[in-house]
C-alpha cells in the first residue's frame, strides 16, 4: 500500500511591527519585519523605505539581517509609511507597511518635485564663520530601564558646513565613571550600550563631541539624556495551558511596582502571529477552537514611561513539546540561542575573535593568509546566523617583535577614530598590514595573557583565540605558566586554536595519511583532490616527535583541553589546492566550534520534554563501505560502513535493500559495532547479495549500498591410472584417480559405474 501526503500551501505574508505607531519629537522608534516567505529563515534579507521619500537622513539605523529599523531624533517630517521588503532564496518577495506618526498626527504629503533642466552652478566652499555654535543630541533623549536590562544611547552631532568630528566621548554628568566592563562603544564612539544595569547606572549620560575645520579652528558642543533605573516585574497567569484541539484557554497579565498607567500589548514567540480568533482586551488574552498549531508561547509586554517589560506562559495545544516559545512536534529537531544576556534584548549571538600571531620574518606568509581568515570566518559565520544582530569583532596581538617594549606582545587598534581593539573584519585586514618581520623569541603565552587582561570581551558572546608561531615555546616569564592560562581561558569562557609546527595524521585508512588539523574529539581535517577537504570522525592525532622544541606540550595540549584544535603550519605553507583546502577546513570546525559555544540543537522527545545538545550547525552525514565486491561460492565475506562526514556524528545501522534498520540481511550474517564503525560478516555466501550501511543524524541521513556476486564456474574433471589407457590382464588389479581441475564452487567428485569388489578413496 502507498500513502500520499497532501500539504496545504502556507500563505505568503510580510508583516511590520507595530503596524501603527506614534511617537513625539525627539523620541524613537523601532520597527520590526518579519515573513512568512518559504526557505530557510537565515536566507531571508529584507530591505526598508518609505514610498515617495528616503529614510530620515543619518537619523535611522538597520540593525540584524535587516529585520528591523531603528529610527531616532524623530522630527514631524518623518511621519508617514514605511514599508519591509522580504525576499527569499527562491526569489519570492513580500512587503509590509507601518505608519509612523510625529508630533501632531498628521501624515505629510509626499513631495514631488519636476526635475531640474539646468546643471547645478559649482560654487567654492564658503569659509566657516569665526563664532559657532552646533547642537548635539542623544536618543533616546530618557529611558526607563529594569535593573540588569541595557540601554542604547546615540549620540548625533549638527556639524555646521566645513567642520568634520575630532572626538566623541561619553561621561557621567556627576563625574562618576562608566561601568567599563558592562558598556560596549560602535560607530566610532557615538553608540553607546550599557548593558547589567544597577541603581549606580541611574543618571544623566553626556556624549560631548569636538569639531575641527581646515582653518585649524576647534568647536565642541555636548547633549545629555537620562536614564532611570527601576524594578518592576510583570508576571503572566497561568504560566502554562494545556490544552485539547477545539478548546478555550485564557491568560491574564499584571504589572506590579508601577503606577496605574501601564500600556499592554500581546505577542507570540516566532514566527507566528496571535491568532485572528483571538481576542486581547488590555491584559488579558482570550482564545478558543484551539489548533495544533496554536502551541506556542505568548508573551504580554508592559510599556512604562519608554521602559518595555515582557512575561510569557506556554500554551500546548495536542502532543509536543514547546522550547523557547516555539513548537516542536514529537520527534522533531529545532534550534535555539543559549545565550541568556542576548535572549534578554532579544538578539542574536556574535562572536568575539582575538589572533595571535608570530612577528618573525619566516611569518610572511602567514601574515598574508591572515586577510583571507577573517574575511572568510566572519562571512561563514554570518551565513550561520552568527553576527547578524550584533557583528562579530576581530582583534590581533602580535608578539615575538624584537623590540624591548614589544616582545611580549602588542595589541593592534582596529579604529582610527577611538583606538579600539576590537573592529570588524575589514578593520582587522587593515591592521594585520602593520605586522612587523623582525620576531626573535616566541612565548605565545604571553601573548595570550595580554589578550585576556586587556581585550573587552562582551558577555555571552562566543571567545575564541586563535594562536600562529612556528616554533615552539620560549619563556620571558616564568609565573605565566601552563595552568595558569589554563584556569584563566576558562574563566574567560575561551576556546583556544593553534596552528603550530607539528605533524598531525588521520588512520581512517591503513596506513595513517597526513591531516591538515585535529580537533579536541580526534576529528581529523585531510586534504582531498581540487582543494577540497574531509572530516573524519575521531580518526585524528598528533605525532608528538615531530613538534617544534614545546610545540606539543605547551601549545597543541592546551589547545586539546580547552576543546579547540591543533593545525599543521606545513601544509599551510605548501600552498596551492592544499593551503586551500587547509582554509576551508579551518572555516568550518572554526564555525562549528563557536556555533557549539552559542547554541543548541533539542529534540522532543515521546515523553513531550526537549532534549538539548550543543551546537547550531549541523551538516548531513556521507557513509562508505568498504569490502569484497566478489568471493567465491561457500566463502565468507566481511564489510566495513564508516562515516566520513556528518555534524554531528551519525548513528550507523545496517540494513537490506528496501528494508528497514537491521531487517533484511542475508542469512548467516553477524553485525559488530565498534566506536566509530560498523562490521558485517556473512559466512558461506551461496548467492549474490546487496546490503545498506544507513547513517543518521540531525540534519538527515545517507545510504549506502554495497553488493557482494559469487564467483561460478563449470567443473571440469580427469582421470589418470596406471593402465594407461591400454588393455590389463584379467584377475589384476587397477588404479584410478579422478581430479577436480576447475569449478566454482569446488566440485564434489563421486564415480558412476563402479565394479563390484572395487574400493573408493577420497583425499
Amino acid at each position: 500500500s502507498s500513502r500520499l501526503n497532501v500539504i496545504a500551501p502556507q500563505a505568503r505574508s510580510t508583516r511590520v511591527v507595530p503596524s501603527e505607531l506614534t511617537r513625539s519629537p525627539g523620541g524613537t522608534a523601532v520597527l520590526v519585519c518579519s515573513s512568512t516567505l518559504s526557505g530557510n529563515v537565515r536566507d531571508l534579507t529584507y530591505s526598508w523605505s518609505r514610498p515617495g521619500r528616503s529614510l530620515p537622513l543619518q537619523r535611522h539605523i538597520v540593525l540584524s539581517n535587516g529585520d528591523r529599523l531603528f529610527l531616532y531624533s524623530l522630527q514631524p517630517q518623518d511621519s508617514g509609511v514605511y514599508r519591509c521588503t522580504a525576499t527569499s532564496s527562491s526569489g519570492a518577495t513580500s512587503s509590509g507597511i507601518s505608519t509612523l506618526t510625529v508630533g501632531s498626527g498628521t501624515t505629510p504629503a509626499v513631495e514631488t518635485r519636476p526635475p531640474t533642466t539646468q546643471p547645478p552652478r559649482t560654487q567654492p566652499p564658503p569659509r566657516p564663520p569665526t563664532n559657532v555654535n552646533f547642537r548635539v543630541d542623544i536618543a533616546p533623549s530618557s529611558t526607563v530601564r529594569r535593573p540588569g536590562g541595557a540601554s542604547f544611547m546615540v549620540c548625533n552631532a549638527q556639524l555646521p558646513p566645513g567642520y568634520t568630528t575630532t572626538s566623541v566621548e561619553w561621561l557621567k554628568s556627576d563625574g562618576s565613571p562608566l561601568p567599563s566592563d558592562r558598556t560596549t562603544r560602535y560607530t566610532c564612539n557615538t553608540i553607546l550600550y550599557v548593558h547589567g544595569l544597577t541603581n549606580a547606572d541611574a543618571g544623566f549620560y553626556t556624549c560631548r563631541v569636538r569639531a575641527s575645520d581646515s582653518f585649524g579652528r576647534t568647536i565642541s558642543s555636548q547633549g545629555v539624556s537620562s536614564v532611570r533605573v527601576v524594578d518592576w516585574q510583570v508576571t503572566v497567569t497561568p504560566t502554562f495551558h494545556s490544552r485539547s484541539a477545539g478548546q478555550s484557554a485564557e491568560f491574564q497579565c499584571s504589572a506590579s511596582g508601577v503606577g496605574s498607567e501601564v500600556q499592554y500589548q500581546w505577542t507570540r514567540k516566532g514566527t507566528k502571529g496571535i491568532p485572528s480568533f483571538a481576542r486581547s482586551i488590555g491584559s488579558r488574552l482570550s482564545l478558543s477552537s484551539l489548533r495544533v498549531e496554536d502551541t506556542g508561547e505568548y508573551c504580554c509586554s508592559a510599556t512604562v514611561g519608554g521602559e518595555t517589560a515582557q512575561s510569557c506562559a506556554e500554551l500546548l495545544v495536542g502532543e509536543g513539546c514547546i522550547k523557547n516559545g516555539e513548537f516542536m512536534p514529537k520527534g522533531t529537531y529545532r534550534y535555539f540561542n543559549t545565550s541568556e544576556v542576548l535572549q534578554s534584548v532579544q538578539l542574536r549571538p556574535a562572536a568575539d575573535i582575538i589572533i595571535l600571531v608570530d612577528e618573525s620574518r619566516s611569518m610572511i606568509r602567514e601574515h598574508a593568509w591572515l586577510a583571507n581568515i577573517s574575511l572568510g570566518l566572519d562571512a561563514a559565520l554570518r551565513q550561520n546566523g552568527i553576527g547578524l544582530d550584533i557583528r562579530n569583532q576581530f582583534g590581533l596581538i602580535g608578539f615575538a617583535k624584537d623590540d624591548p617594549n614589544h616582545i611580549k606582545g602588542r595589541a593592534f587598534p582596529m579604529s582610527s577614530c577611538d583606538n579600539s581593539l576590537m573592529g570588524t573584519a575589514q578593520d582587522f585586514n587593515k591592521a594585520r598590514e602593520q605586522l612587523a618581520l623582525d620576531g626573535r623569541r616566541e612565548d605565545l603565552y604571553h601573548a595570550m595573557n595580554l589578550a585576556l587582561d586587556t581585550y573587552p570581551l562582551r558577555p555571552g558572546q562566543a571567545c575564541q583565540i586563535i594562536g600562529i608561531t612556528d616554533e615552539g615555546r620560549t619563556p620571558l616569564e616564568p609565573h605565566i605558566s601552563y595552568d595558569a592560562i589554563l584556569q584563566k581561558m576558562r574563566q574567560k569562557g575561551c576556546m583556544l586554536n593553534v596552528i603550530v609546527n607539528q605533524k598531525m595524521m588521520s588512520y581512517h585508512t591503513d596506513p595513517s595519511v597526513p591531516a591538515l588539523g585535529v580537533s579536541a574529539a580526534n576529528d581529523s581535517a585531510v586534504e582531498m583532490p581540487g582543494g577540497e577537504y574531509r572530516i573524519y570522525p575521531r580518526k585524528g592525532y598528533p605525532v608528538v616527535q615531530t613538534a617544534h622544541g614545546s610545540t606539543h606540550v605547551d601549545y597543541t595540549r592546551l589547545a586539546f583541553e580547552l576543546g579547540g584544535a591543533a593545525w599543521d603550519l606545513n601544509k599551510l605553507r605548501d600552498g596551492g589546492d592544499t593551503a586551500l583546502a587547509f582554509t576551508k577546513a579551518f572555516i568550518r570546525l572554526k564555525v562549528r566550534e563557536i556555533s557549539r559555544q552559542l547554541c543548541e540543537r533539542c529534540f522532543c522527545d515521546l515523553a513531550d520534554r526537549p532534549d538539548c545538545r550543543d551546537g547550531c550547525v549541523s551538516e548531513a552525514p556521507v557513509v562508505t563501505i568498504t569490502g569484497e565486491k566478489a568471493v567465491n561460492y561457500g566463502e565468507p565475506v566481511d564489510l566495513v560502513c564508516v562515516s566520513v562526514a556528518g555534524d554531528p556524528i551519525p548513528d550507523l545501522v545496517w540494513q537490506g535493500p528496501d528494508n528497514f534498520p537491521g531487517q533484511g540481511l542475508p542469512p548467516l550474517s553477524f553485525e559488530s559495532t565498534l566506536s566509530d564503525f560498523i562490521q558485517l560478516r556473512v559466512n558461506n555466501v551461496r548467492a549474490d547479495f546487496c546490503v545498506d550501511c544507513n547513517g543518521t543524524n540531525f540534519e538527515s541521513f545517507h545510504v549506502e549500498r554495497h553488493c557482494v556476486t559469487v564467483r561460478q564456474e563449470q567443473p571440469q574433471v580427469s582421470i589418470s591410472g596406471s593402465h594407461n589407457k591400454r588393455p590389463v590382464i584379467y584377475g589384476s588389479s587397477l588404479s584410478l584417480e579422478c581430479k577436480a581441475t576447475a569449478g566454482i564452487p569446488t566440485p564434489v567428485l563421486r564415480w558412476l559405474n563402479q565394479p563390484a569388489g572395487s574400493s573408493v578413496v577420497t583425499r
